[in-house]
């Protein structure tokens, strides 16, 4: 009698389950899936990306199909197409995903085991005509008269929408600013002010943060996109490596993070197998608020610190062309 009451039991519970699942909102793997102990994890979503001006790729960890019809994008975008590759799904748009814009992503997506992942984003519309951009000035250790200032050189004509500035990388920063949709010439000087505004009616000049820059060490960077295709980036120490062992020498886990991520994007030094080091960076310890940090008025870009000078005692130029004369300690 307990064997059988024992069997009902066991009965009992399995249509009980079989009921519970039945009822899910999404529709569940089959039920071997779940009483085998096979994968019942479901997709991670690791981010989205626009690649042209109709077509954002959304990146999985694994092979995964799109649900089409609950997949959104914007507000007045129709989806032309949710195509599976691999771990990605290409979604285009009927229409174009406007430049430097954020737009809204909502979709849902399925593994092969039939786990399931209800996701939502933000992702900005790709600027197909991005210049060339080059940090070109900057300084770090501004006064009331002369505040933190970068300099951001467009050697080519383009469009600025959604281009961004750091203040460390896309991954780990202090601040950021975004640039609206401008169009740019060729030769053209835009500079960032730090700490306060720029001078009301001063052309080509934006207020980019209310918080200064890292007076002597620290990384700045700027992108085609927020979080997407570093287009430059600098380092700037007064450090050595043996100014302390426990950050390679940089001082603080946050400037080290940052020099590591600068590392793995490969935007500085020769070599983006050698490990950074202070000595690697640009020099700032004879830089002032007078006495910037400026690329050679050649305009040489080889990623490293000899590209870069100091300017002589009130020499700064932002907005125009470096200055020749050079610091000498």
């Amino acid at each position: 009698m307990d064997m059988m009451r024992k069997a009902f039991q066991a009965s009992g519970l399995l249509c009980m389950l079989l009921l519970a699942l039945g009822c899910q909102a999404d529709p569940v793997p089959p039920l071997f899936n779940v009483l085998s102990g096979k994968d019942r994890i479901p997709p991670v979503f690791l981010g989205a990306t626009a690649v042209a001006s109709d077509t954002i790729i959304c990146y999985f960890n694994e092979p995964v199909s799109c649900d089409r019809p609950n997949t959104k994008i914007g507000q007045q975008l129709e989806l032309l197409e949710a195509l599976s590759y691999a771990q990605e799904i290409k979604l285009v748009v009927d229409g174009i995903v406007p430049p430097g814009v954020p737009v809204s992503i909502t979709s849902r997506v399925r593994d092969a085991m039939g786990n399931t992942l209800r996701f939502s984003t933000i992702c900005w519309g790709k600027n197909e005509q991005v210049p060339i951009l080059l940090i070109n000035e900057f300084t770090t250790k501004g006064s009331g008269n002369n505040p933190d200032r970068v300099e951001v050189w467009a050697t080519t004509a383009g469009n600025l929408a959604g281009v961004t500035f750091y203040d460390g990388m896309a991954d780990s920063y202090e601040s950021k600013f975004t640039f609206p949709s401008i169009d740019v010439q060729a030769k053209e000087f835009l500079v960032l002010y730090f700490g306060q505004s720029p001078p009301e009616g001063k052309p080509n000049s934006f207020h980019a943060s209310e918080v200064g820059l890292g007076s002597n060490n620290g990384v700045l960077s700027i992108y085609a996109t927020p979080g997407a295709d570093c287009l430059d980036a600098v380092l700037y120490s007064n450090r050595t490596s043996a100014s302390d062992t426990t950050f390679l020498g940089f001082g603080t886990q946050k400037v080290l993070d940052r020099v590591l991520l600068l590392q793995k994007d490969g935007s500085w030094g020769i070599d983006s197998t050698i490990a950074l080091k202070p000595e690697m960076a640009i020099d700032s310890t004879y830089s002032t608020a007078t006495r910037s940090m400026g690329r050679k008025p050649d305009g040489t870009d080889t990623d490293t610190n000899l590209d870069w000078q100091v300017a002589a005692t009130g020499k700064a130029s932002f907005g125009a062309v470096n200055s020749t004369e050079v610091h000498i300690p």
